[in-house]
């Protein structure tokens, strides 16, 4: 459950997370305490439910994000967590912010029902597992186009992304050890992207002739 409701407490359809032939992500009306509720005289502009897995972030919630990169670069965002946590938005999903020219003091989190004086939900530009816009793929080449490489950067390097220090992945998956010494054996140099910044990673791909991934 969760998104948003207008004043009489209606769910409005357009906050809801939700995918094509998946799980929806959010979706659906929830209980409000009128008598304890948190009021915030602002108009903001609503992100999404925060789901702190890179993937997920990446097609889940950053969908709303095209609205603020083209029409409205000042009113803060709003995104939501689970109820009493506080999941921040750091790291990786701060600096995709950040490279699209939001600071991080324009972010709100909300962790509770909370009424605003006016929130503003832009549509989705993707639905997972149904359609993308080019709003969408506007967002990535914009991240992309905010990183400058210099002279060092280009280095056209053929590139293997192991896997193996990727600690979900040594539990689950077997055989990346030889893999990864045959492409080394082959001239290719292993990177981690996970032990990466956003901007080292997209210049690690920017700059190299060849990538190979699993």
């Amino acid at each position: 459950k969760g998104g948003v409701v207008d004043s009489n407490g209606n769910y409005i359809e357009l906050s809801a997370q939700k995918a094509v032939g998946m799980r929806n992500r959010v979706y659906g009306p929830y209980k409000i305490n009128y008598d304890n509720l948190p009021i915030r005289n602002e108009k903001v502009i609503y992100l999404n439910y925060f789901i702190k897995q890179w993937g997920h972030f990446l097609l889940d919630v950053v969908g709303r994000l095209w609205y603020p990169l083209l029409q409205d670069n000042d009113t803060k965002l709003v995104y939501t967590c689970y109820a009493g946590t506080e999941t921040k938005i750091e790291g990786n999903y701060l600096e995709f912010l950040k490279l699209l020219g939001i600071d991080q003091s324009r972010v709100i989190m909300i962790n509770c029902p909370t009424q605003f004086s006016e929130v503003i939900i832009p549509e989705s530009s993707i639905l997972p597992g149904g359609y993308y816009t080019k709003e969408y793929k506007q967002l990535f080449s914009s991240v992309v186009e905010n990183i400058k490489l210099d002279k060092y950067d280009v280095n056209a390097k053929m590139i293997y992304c192991s896997r193996s220090k990727l600690g979900i992945a040594k539990s689950k998956e077997f055989g990346e050890d030889g893999i990864e010494g045959i492409f080394k054996q082959n001239g290719y140099t292993s990177v981690y992207m996970e032990t990466m910044s956003l901007e080292e990673q997209i210049k690690t791909l920017l700059s190299a002739k060849t990538i190979v991934l699993t």
